[in-house]
């Protein structure tokens, strides 16, 4: 009897810690893709004026510049991404050829 008690016991513990000790998967946001084409490299004295213009006085300003990356729209269009970093935190600003944000 001991040793059926035991069994049930150590099943009964064995699927309470595999419950417990299951992680949930964690996923990322999708982020909305609006280039038709490859992404280039390129430097941010490269930039338009309009946008080097509009980047200058957003909040990100302060930030450092990590990338600067020219990719075509959809649409056909010139965009603009900007990476920056705080230091802790990394955003990707994202302009059209006029030198808005795009959201």
């Amino acid at each position: 009897m001991k040793k059926l008690f035991f069994a049930f016991f150590a099943a009964a513990l064995f699927v309470s810690a595999s419950t417990f000790a299951q992680v949930e998967e964690q996923t990322q946001p999708e982020e909305t893709v609006t280039a038709s084409a490859e992404a280039v490299d390129i430097e941010f004295d490269q930039l338009p004026d309009v946008v080097k213009t509009s980047f200058e006085a957003s909040d990100y300003a302060m930030w450092d510049v990590t990338s600067v990356k020219q990719m075509v729209s959809t649409e056909g269009t010139m965009q603009y991404q900007i990476t920056v970093s705080d230091g802790t935190t990394e955003e990707n600003v994202l302009y059209n050829e006029e030198g808005e944000e795009i959201q």
